[in-house]
């Protein structure tokens, strides 16, 4: 169409900046979340820790270290919170999501964390 050809659709006129593109709507992009497996680095009675897998290699979070609100050691999966095993891996994933991110950019050439 020439510039101040009617518009088919309005009958209107179109002007030079009406041939231009539109502009591209925003992306959403998203990062698969992570898929946490149990990682047993020894005898049953050891505190497990949990890895998931990426094509970037591995995240993975441990309990070693943590103590319970009397400041003893975990000595057994089963006394481990649950609430503390998904407060480590959210930690995890939040971090490794920035990564990932981090390193996109825009259309504008701005990194993602810009």
């Amino acid at each position: 169409m020439m510039a101040n050809e009617p518009d088919k659709a309005g009958g209107g006129e179109m002007s030079e900046r009406d041939n231009s593109p539109p502009p591209s709507p925003p992306h959403v992009v998203l990062v698969k979340p992570l898929e946490w497996r149990e990682d047993w680095g020894g005898s049953l009675d050891d505190i497990p820790g949990w890895r998931a897998f990426t094509p970037f290699g591995h995240v993975s979070v441990s309990i070693a270290g943590h103590r319970d609100p009397q400041g003893r050691r975990y000595l057994k999966h089963a006394d481990i919170p649950a609430d503390l095993i998904h407060q480590l891996q959210w930690t995890a994933e939040v971090a490794y999501r920035g990564r990932i991110l981090s390193a996109l950019l825009t259309e504008e050439g701005q990194t993602n964390a810009e």
